[in-house]
């Protein structure tokens, strides 16, 4: 039985994205294999941006105030 994409993690989403990719460079595929292959895709990248878009908002910093209270600070990754 195949994995759900929703269930999937960031990892092996990413590797079925990448196996898709590497398919799609088939030049003997079919329209409609292309066609179910890029939808796939699509749905995968979606859901490796979500989860992403979830971690960015794990990764937000928090720290201590002066009164005790609990400061949430965005994370800002640095530029190069």
């Amino acid at each position: 039985m195949a994995t759900k994409k929703k269930e999937l993690k960031f990892q092996e989403a990413l590797e079925r994205l990448s196996n898709i990719v590497e398919k799609m460079e088939d030049k003997d595929l079919s329209l409609e294999d292309s066609l179910k292959l890029f939808q796939d895709g699509m749905e995968l990248a979606a859901l490796c941006n979500k989860q992403l878009d979830e971690a960015e908002r794990k990764i937000n910093i928090v720290i201590k105030g002066k009164h005790g209270e609990l400061i949430e600070e965005g994370f800002m990754p640095e530029e190069e």
